[in-house]
Parts: structure tokens; C-alpha cells; sequence
């Protein structure tokens, strides 16, 4: 949180702290002398239980008066006597000025208190000492509570009652800080503790976001000293504030422990880059989420689990509103909130990883996902697979072969266009079999100069991808350069559902509207069994979007497609017909009528190596750890109206090499 600047003065009974809020309100911090003395010319007065105040008005102008009500003792500092006092500041401070500074209201709520503390305790600290040594108190005392509380919680010689916690919340006079973190990080130790058995042979990295003076990490690595397992474990801590972390490294220093604290944006787009390069196996978020504009699970989750290549763990505050919180919140959570996000995420993987049991962790905010161990260990897919070589065939002449001949053009969306039938499934039940898993998102099943290997479970598609592996062969000039990637979706879908952002109109593969990395299209074919894809054939106007996004503006190209689309142009795909597709072929899902059990794949041909966040799984066939080292960019990057997607090509391929003829 951002600290409003303080200027210091000195009065005959000792120094005045200034603040300024806005343009019409000071706030003085004196001591208990001063106030004394000065409390008479000021015409509202309250008393709490660590603060007195007194507020006057004068040609539009407040002036506001703080001071201890009684001395603060420095074995006392600690996050539970600030979260108090801050607490306590935030309803003295806009009652004693009867709600005049509306538009200030969270200043006096949030950056006030903060700033305030740092006079606040200097009255307990020897003289002369600097602003930073109460940081310091504040962070030492804190340590040392939290290594006693999690110690004896995770012996289980202390009971935390979680449930009341999710009921009376954060602004409850009986809240403690320390108590209710302690129990977040006794699981999160115990969690620790159990990868560290399953892994017994593995040394395990563990990343903290947004560490802060990185009081769980000090807690995780004494605990480990303790128990004589520190060496097994390597720790980062990450967090934008540099001064925070320099409380962690002073400490870290009189442990020997494998450790790295770094300073980086955690909302930044380049973040998720920069967090897999660590090589994290276990992610640690501690009431984090809050603090992050943007859709969480698709913005930072998916991210956040793609980099953990064992386990996530995260909590939230629950029941803080941002509209009353004494912290810069943007999103407040329930214990309903906490469930959904565990059940969501987990079935977006395609429960690839696992929520933790939640029944109790969540009237405490916490979930963790654990990567199931087949997934973790080998990608999920037993170590069989199917190869499947391309056959010689005749391939028929298609208007939209020329689609694939020249870099990306927004401008080719007003050529009309059909999707050709390229084949047909023949082995329809074979093909309609629902097995496990559920779903899977761009599975690399092809490498440049390779055959197409598929893992054996999914043998039951080798059919439809022997066609197109054939087509693609004959039809394309960059066949033997490509990757191919696998797309499949097999279960139930439900009445009048969809998945995802397919029932808006789009094109598959698409690539940004700006023109400077543009190479050419990628082949997208796709079959399902039932419930047809909704294909448009018709020219679509795209040049107003094309134009807002090379001028920088965010926007959203579904918007033009949806509305631009007609009812008398539709076409719909044959059940167990195999079509190709190029990005200028707009098309959308079709709703369920009924509840259906439907498999739907898709296979691309790309000179990209795709990256995606959206799955755990690994093709065992193929060693791709590094593609998860390099930088990504959005391929879409640019026509979404948020800031951040998922679906992206590792950047050295799309900007680098584009640029040498790559196209």
C-alpha cells in the first residue's frame, strides 16, 4: 500500500508528524502533551480505546489531531497491534469529521492508518531511532510470534477455530492476524511435508508470491531446520516491495538455506514468464488474489498452475469488502467464492490437478491443487503411444488452400468462404467412446522432421487423425516443418451449454490484428459426433476493429463477428465429418438441446511451438520442459478487451523469427 509523505516538525513538548489528505484536510500526529495542551481550540473530540482525537473546521479547511491514548510498548509491535490500531483509525477518523471528506473517505480508511504507524510506534522506540527501525520491530516480533503460533499448531498443541473465522471475518474485534495466518501456514507446511514423502528423491523449490518481509518463508525454513529437511527445499520469494524483502534477507542470512528473494510486478504481463523460470513445484499465494485487477481464474490461476509442476496453494481474506476494507482490495471472497474457484479450476485442467479437501481449509480462504501424480511424474498419458505416418493421397483443389499461402490479413474475413469436408469417421462408435480424460488443449502430437505420436489412451482417434494427418500432407508445403497439436473435449454436455468463449462467433488460430509479426495461418481441423458446429458463409467487415487495435485500443473482435452474423448464411458441419478450417472461417458453437454425450477434437498444424496455459498434461512422446523457459506472447494479443490471455506462442518463434523469413 502507497504511504502518504509525512513531514516532521518539532514542538516544545516533542515532534509534530503532518499529513496531508487531499487539498482541504491536515492530519497531525503529536504526543499525549500536545494534545492535551491543544484540544481546547477544537470543537469535536473522541476517545478510542489506543487513540484520542479532536477535528476543527475552519474557512473550509479540517484539521485533525491524533495521538496515542496510551504509550504503545515495543514488545508489542507486531501485525495484530497495527491491524488494531489501523482498524480503530479507520472509524475514529471519518466520524470525527462527520463524513466531510466523502471523496477521501478511503484515504482515511486505508493509506492514513498505514502511514500513521510509523509515529505511532516511534513513541515506544528509543529516541533517534529512524522510520525504518519500527518496520523492523513490526517484522521481528511478528517472526517470532508466528514461528511459536505455526509450531504449535501444526503439533496440533493449538486449535485455531477456522469456522468462526469465516463468520465474524477480518474487521471482528477478536481477529488475529497472526492466529488466522498461522493456520493458513501450519497447512501449507503440512503440504509441504507430504510432497517432500511422495518425492522422497526430489529437492523441491518452493515460490512465495508476494512474500512480503517473507514471514511464511522464514516459518517454512526454520520449521525444516527444525526437522533437519532444509536442504531438501530451494525458496523464492517475490513481491514489488524491495524494502519488505530486505527484512527477509537480513534473517535468511543467519540461516543456511537455499534462497533468492526478487522483485518483480505480480499483476505484469511478462510475470507468468518470469515465475515458470524458477522452476517452482510448489506456488504459494497468501492473500494475494484480492489485491489483482482482472478475471482471476483465466488471468492468474491457470498461470500460476501451469508453473507449478506440483502443487498450488492460495488463500483469501473473506467477507473484506472493498467499498469498507481498511486494505486496497479489488475482490472480496466467501467460503462459496473459495469452493467455486476449487471445483472450477480444477475442471478446467481437466482434473489434471486436484483441489485439495476443502471441506475445512475453506472457512479459512485456503485451497490447494495438487497435480495428480501421473501427471506430475509423466504427463498424465501411460508411456505407449501410437504413431501414425502420413499415406500419399490425391488432394482436391480448395479455394481455401489459399487461405495458408500468405501472412495473417484481418482484411481476408470479407472474402466469402465454406469449410471444405475433408473426410468422414467410419468407425463411429469407436470414435464416440468416453474415456478418460475429459478434455485436453493443445497436446503437441507432432515436432518438426517427426511422425504424429499420440499417446495410447487416445488410440480411439487415430482414425480421424490418420485423414488429416493425410490431407495436411498433401495440401501442405510446411507438413514435415510443422507441430501439430490435439484439442478434444469427451462427456456430458448439458442442456443449453457451452464451453468457454466458443459460443461467440470466432476463427480458430487466430492471430493479432497488428500486422508486425503476421506469418501464416495455421490448418485447424476439427470432427464431432454430435451437436454440429454453426459454420458462417459470409463476408465479415473487420476493418473499424482492425483499425482501433493498430491504434492501441483494446477491443473485443467477437463483438463485430456477433453482430455481424446472419442467420441465412449458417451452415452446419455433419456429424463425424472432418473439415478444415482457416482463421478467416467464423464459426460458433452449437447449444445442447438436450443433455448429450459428445466428443469434439481438433487438430492444428502450426510453424509455432503453441504454448498454453490452460494444460497440465505432457505428451510422453515428446521432451517439451523447455518451451516453458521461454518468454510467450499472446497470438491473439491485441483484439481481446482484457489485457491478458491465455492461449500464446512462445515469443522467439512469432516476433524473432518472423522477422528472417520465417513466414
Amino acid at each position: 500500500m502507497q504511504l502518504l509523505p509525512l513531514t516532521t516538525s518539532q514542538d516544545v513538548v516533542g515532534p509534530v508528524y503532518t499529513l496531508p489528505v487531499g487539498t482541504d484536510c491536515t492530519i497531525r500526529f503529536v504526543t499525549p502533551s500536545h494534545f492535551a495542551r491543544c484540544v481546547p481550540d477544537f470543537d469535536r473530540q473522541l476517545q478510542g480505546e489506543r487513540f484520542a482525537v479532536a477535528a476543527r473546521s475552519e474557512s473550509g479547511h479540517h484539521t485533525v489531531l491524533v495521538a496515542n491514548a496510551a504509550r504503545p510498548h515495543v514488545s508489542r509491535i507486531d501485525r495484530d497491534d497495527s491491524w488494531h490500531r489501523r482498524l480503530e483509525l479507520a472509524t475514529l477518523l471519518p466520524t470525527v469529521l462527520n463524513g466531510a471528506l466523502s471523496e477521501s473517505r478511503m484515504l482515511l480508511r486505508r493509506q492514513v492508518p498505514v502511514s500513521l504507524l510509523v509515529p505511532i510506534y516511534l513513541e515506544a522506540l528509543p529516541p533517534g531511532t529512524a522510520a525504518g527501525g519500527v518496520r523492523e520491530t513490526l517484522c521481528t516480533n511478528t517472526q517470532q510470534r508466528f514461528d511459536v503460533l505455526v509450531a504449535a499448531i501444526h503439533d496440533g498443541k493449538l486449535q485455531y477455530d477456522v469456522e468462526a473465522y469465516s463468520r465474524s471475518g477480518v474487521e471482528h474485534s477478536g481477529y488475529s492476524h497472526l492466529a488466522h495466518f498461522a493456520w493458513i501456514y501450519a497447512q501449507q507446511v503440512t503440504l509441504i511435508e507430504d510432497l517432500l514423502r511422495t518425492y522422497a528423491r526430489r529437492k523441491l523449490t518452493i515460490v512465495d508470491i508476494g512474500t512480503g518481509c517473507g514471514h511464511f518463508l522464514l516459518t517454512l525454513a526454520r520449521h525444516f531446520v527444525a526437522t533437519g529437511q532444509v536442504q531438501r527445499v530451494r525458496l523464492v520469494g517475490i513481491d514489488d516491495d524491495h524494502d519488505g524483502m530486505s527484512f527477509a534477507r537480513r534473517e535468511f542470512a543467519q540461516l543456511a538455506v537455499d534462497v533468492e528473494f526478487v522483485t518483480a510486478d505480480v499483476a505484469g504481463v511478462n510475470f507468468a514468464d518470469a515465475l515458470r523460470r524458477h522452476r517452482p513445484d510448489v506456488v504459494i499465494a497468501n492473500h494475494v488474489l484480492e489485491h489483482l485487477p482482472g478475471e482471476v481464474k483465466n488471468r492468474y490461476l491457470h498461470d500460476w498452475l501451469l508453473a507449478a509442476r506440483l502443487a498450488l496453494s492460495v488463500s483469501v481474506p473473506l467477507g473484506d469488502d472493498p467499498d469498507t476494507s481498511i486494505s486496497e482490495h479489488v475482490a472480496a471472497y466467501t467460503v462459496a467464492d473459495v469452493v467455486e474457484l476449487a471445483t472450477n479450476m480444477e475442471l478446467r485442467v481437466g482434473h489434471a490437478a486436484r483441489a485439495g479437501d476443502v471441506a475445512q481449509s475453506k472457512f479459512g480462504g485456503l485451497c490447494s491443487w495438487i497435480r495428480t501424480p501421473e501427471v506430475a511424474d509423466w504427463g498424465g498419458f501411460s508411456c505407449t503411444s501410437v504413431s501414425i505416418s502420413p499415406s500419399p493421397i490425391e488432394c482436391p483443389r480448395d479455394s481455401i488452400l489459399e487461405d495458408f499461402a500468405s501472412p495473417f490479413d484481418p482484411s481476408e474475413f470479407a472474402r466469402v468462404r465454406r469449410a471444405p469436408k475433408i473426410g468422414e469417421v467410419q468407425d463411429r462408435r469407436r470414435f464416440s467412446e468416453i474415456g478418460q480424460p475429459r478434455q485436453v488443449r493443445q497436446l503437441p502430437i507432432k515436432m518438426p522432421g517427426s511422425d504424429v505420436r499420440i499417446p495410447g489412451e487416445l488410440a480411439k482417434f487415430s482414425e480421424a487423425i490418420q485423414i488429416i494427418v493425410d490431407h495436411n500432407h498433401a495440401a501442405n508445403p510446411d507438413y514435415a516443418t510443422s507441430f501439430a497439436y490435439l484439442n478434444f473435449f469427451q462427456g456430458t454436455t448439458l442442456f443449453s451449454s457451452y464451453r468457454g468463449l466458443s459460443l461467440s462467433c470466432h476463427g480458430d488460430q487466430l492471430q493479432s490484428l497488428r500486422s508486425e509479426h503476421a506469418y501464416r495461418p495455421d490448418w485447424s481441423y476439427i470432427v464431432s459426433n454430435t451437436l454440429p458446429t454453426i459454420l458462417y458463409e459470409q463476408a465479415f467487415d473487420v476493418s473499424e476493429a482492425v483499425g482501433r487495435a493498430r491504434a492501441g485500443e483494446p477491443i473485443n473482435l467477437y463483438d463485430d463477428l456477433n453482430a455481424q452474423a446472419a442467420e441465412a448464411n449458417v451452415y452446419r458441419s455433419d456429424n463425424f465429418g472432418i473439415y478444415l478450417l482457416s482463421p478467416y472461417v467464423v464459426h460458433s458453437a452449437a447449444l445442447a438441446e438436450s443433455d448429450s454425450e459428445r466428443v469434439f477434437m481438433k487438430v492444428a498444424f502450426s510453424t509455432k511451438r503453441f504454448f498454453d496455459n490452460r494444460e497440465l498434461r505432457r505428451n510422453p512422446a515428446f521432451d517439451i520442459e523447455d518451451w516453458y523457459l521461454y518468454d510467450t506472447v499472446g497470438y491473439i494479443d491485441g483484439w481481446l478487451s482484457h489485457a491478458h490471455w491465455n492461449e500464446r506462442y512462445v515469443r522467439v518463434d512469432v516476433v524473432e523469427r518472423t522477422a528472417v523469413g520465417s513466414r
